[in-house]
C-alpha cells in the first residue's frame, strides 16, 4: 500500500513539474531581435538640424525592428582650449562647418598676453617659423593687440575656397622669440562651406 501511495505522490509531483515548465514556456515575453545600426548623420540644415535613420523595437512595434528618422541639433559653436589658459570659441558654426563671417574669440588668455594672433591655414600647409613665401601668402592672419572688449577676430570665409582648413590661435607678447613665440596656443580643423 505504501508503494502505491509513493508512486501516486511521485506521479503528481512529476505532472506538477511538467505543468510548471509548460506554463513558464507559455508566459515568457517575446524578445526584440538585434536591430540594424543607425545610419550616418546628414549634413546640417540652415536651421541647425541634422537627421539620420535609426531603428527601434519594443512592445509598441510588436517586437519588430522599425525605422524612424532621428533629429539632432547641430553644434553652433566650436570650443577649443590650449594647454594652459587659452580658451577659444568660434561661432556661428554648423558642427565643424562655417560660412559667411565668423567670430573667433579668445575668452581667456595667459597672464602676460599682449597680442592674440589668429591664423586660417589651408589643408596641406604647416604653420611654422620659416615658411616659404608662397605658403605664407596662402595663410590668413589676424591680430588683436588691444584687450579692450576682449581678444577677437572676425573672419570673412567667403574670401576662401570651400574645403578643410586649420584655425590656429596663439597668445604672445612683444619681443617673443620667433622659434617659440606662444605663451599658449590652440587649434582645430573646420570646413568652409559657402
Amino acid at each position: 500500500m505504501k508503494s502505491k501511495h509513493n508512486y501516486l505522490v511521485y506521479g503528481i509531483l512529476v505532472l506538477a513539474i511538467i505543468g510548471v515548465i509548460f506554463l513558464s514556456g507559455c508566459t515568457s515575453k517575446p524578445k526584440c531581435p538585434d536591430c540594424q545600426s543607425p545610419g550616418t548623420w546628414s549634413t546640417c540644415t540652415d536651421n541647425s538640424i541634422k537627421t539620420r535613420t535609426n531603428y527601434r523595437c519594443s512592445i509598441e512595434t510588436n517586437y519588430i525592428c522599425e525605422s524612424y528618422t532621428e533629429e539632432k541639433a547641430c553644434a553652433v559653436e566650436i570650443r577649443i582650449k590650449g594647454t594652459k589658459d587659452l580658451d577659444v570659441v568660434i561661432n556661428p558654426t554648423l558642427d565643424e562647418a562655417v560660412k559667411g563671417t565668423i567670430k573667433i574669440e579668445a575668452l581667456s588668455v595667459p597672464e602676460k598676453t599682449e597680442e592674440v594672433d589668429f591664423f586660417l591655414v589651408p589643408q596641406g600647409i604647416r604653420l611654422r617659423a620659416n615658411m616659404l613665401e608662397e605658403e605664407a601668402a596662402k595663410i590668413e592672419k589676424g591680430i588683436d593687440d588691444n584687450a579692450d572688449g576682449g581678444w577677437k577676430y572676425y573672419l570673412d570665409t567667403t574670401k576662401f575656397g570651400n574645403g578643410v582648413y586649420t584655425i590656429f590661435i596663439g597668445s604672445t607678447y612683444e619681443g617673443a622669440p620667433d622659434e617659440n613665440p606662444w605663451l599658449d596656443d590652440a587649434s582645430t580643423q573646420l570646413v568652409i562651406n559657402n
